[in-house]
């Protein structure tokens, strides 16, 4: 999706970066999430290894699932669009994890000008 938008908007794809996206380095054990919490953005995990867990108290999920998520993934993108509630919780399973959060309050400046 992101490298479509690019080729057919470079301009708005560089506005995406410069206003709507930030860098976090995280820590092993460091919660990104937690159930029930509403998301105001989207999550790319850089690099490092991450938990994501449902239970279910929290999901339909009919016992306690846990899943690896590394570096490349997308977690959370309903947010960008969608009032989104995690149902599951995430946290860093490696030290010095990197993530890029796409905040859905400034993703909507990058389609205006300047």
């Amino acid at each position: 999706l992101w490298r479509m938008w690019n080729s057919i908007d470079a301009t708005a794809s560089r506005a995406l970066c410069l206003t709507a996206v930030s860098f976090r380095h995280i820590s092993s054990e460091e919660e990104l999430f937690l159930p029930g919490e509403a998301m105001s953005e989207a999550l790319y995990v850089a690099d490092g290894e991450h938990r994501y867990t449902q239970s279910p108290s929290a999901s339909m999920a009919i016992s306690t699932v846990c899943t690896s998520v590394v570096g490349g993934a997308w977690v959370c993108e309903a947010a960008l669009w969608s009032m989104w509630i995690a149902v599951g919780g995430m946290a860093a399973a490696t030290s010095c994890c990197k993530r890029v959060p796409i905040s859905e309050y400034r993703f909507p400046l990058c389609g205006q000008s300047a």
